[in-house]
């Protein structure tokens, strides 16, 4: 019986946490950047709640005149930038980390192994892209980056520590704030 699968599909792979990441400093310290961004919704998410909260855009009737694009947009524009914002930096943060794996995806196929019609070719780098982009979120890449990008690596590992403290404590912030409201 085969103890791993390198005994049973010949020499097992082993994937080093430096081949996803491009050479140089830049990719990175883009990548610890957009951590430190995708990360910081929860934060982002409940100040934004806090300030629309207090000013008053966040309550029942206010929603309730959200009843055309117009008025969505100027609600957007209002207090309620804070939410807007964290939900546009998040998605965000999705798709920049796409284009960023990109160049990566590339390196997947031998030449004369690629699929033989442009949509299928298409659907591939999509899909090895995107695994490229779940992979790099990894702490082991993470920590490939932190390395690679020197100083600056270990001050944005600070932040992000930092961002995943506030994130804790953004939720009791946004209650204590409602409650504060609510008493006075």
């Amino acid at each position: 019986m085969a103890s791993d699968l390198g005994d049973v599909n010949g020499p097992a792979r082993v994937l080093h946490p430096e081949t996803f990441l491009r050479p140089g400093r830049a990719d990175a310290i883009t990548l610890l950047v957009l951590r430190c961004l995708k990360v910081s919704f929860i934060t982002l998410l409940c100040a934004g709640a806090s300030l629309a909260f207090v000013t008053g855009n966040l309550t029942e009737e206010a929603v309730a005149r959200l009843t055309s694009p117009g008025e969505f947009i100027r609600a957007a524009l209002s207090p309620l930038i804070g939410i807007v914002a964290a939900i546009v930096i998040h998605f965000a943060v999705g798709w920049v980390a796409l284009l960023v794996a990109l160049p990566l995806s590339g390196r997947a196929w031998t030449p004369g192994t690629s699929a033989e019609s442009r949509w299928r070719r298409f659907r591939d780098v999509l899909h090895v892209t995107s695994a490229y982009r779940a992979i790099r979120w990894t702490w082991a890449v993470r920590g490939a980056a932190v390395e690679r990008a020197g100083r600056t690596g270990r001050v944005l590992v600070v932040c992000e520590a930092v961002i995943r403290v506030a994130n804790w404590l953004a939720p009791f912030g946004f209650i204590f704030v409602v409650y504060l409201n609510q008493v006075a």
